[in-house]
């Protein structure tokens, strides 16, 4: 599912403050710098770090990493035909998918458009 992998690599860059900059904020903050300090954002690489040290996470970094990522999955499902339908040659990775997504908002599947919509407004996927 290549919209799903696309958004989970994006979940981080968007959520958990993996950016890992002195700035990072929120329940995975820590365990990122602690675990995925130096590795370099994209191609789902800080997400790939995460999950190999999942057992290792905090809690609340864990319980907000399953809450999002269910988030996502419900997304992808709702997008995941117009996703390979516009969005095919579109290589995955820092926002590719969901901006194409977002180009063709007009052409998409009114579910996608809803999940589309939820997802912005939903603060715990932006943030």
């Amino acid at each position: 599912m290549l919209i799903k992998n696309a958004l989970a690599s994006l979940l981080f860059a968007l959520t958990a403050g993996v950016a890992l900059g002195a700035e990072s904020k929120g329940p995975c903050a820590a365990d990122a710098k602690n675990f995925c300090y130096g590795v370099q954002p994209g191609e789902s690489r800080i997400y790939k770090c995460m999950m190999s040290h999942q057992a290792q996470l905090a809690r609340a970094c864990r319980d907000r990493m399953k809450a999002i990522n269910d988030k996502f999955d419900r997304l992808a499902k709702a997008c995941e035909s117009d996703s390979e339908k516009y969005c095919n040659g579109v290589p995955p990775g820092d926002g590719r998918i969901l901006s194409c997504l977002k180009n063709h908002e007009s052409d998409l599947d009114k579910s996608c458009v809803r999940a589309l919509k939820r997802a912005r407004n939903d603060r715990s996927m932006t943030q």
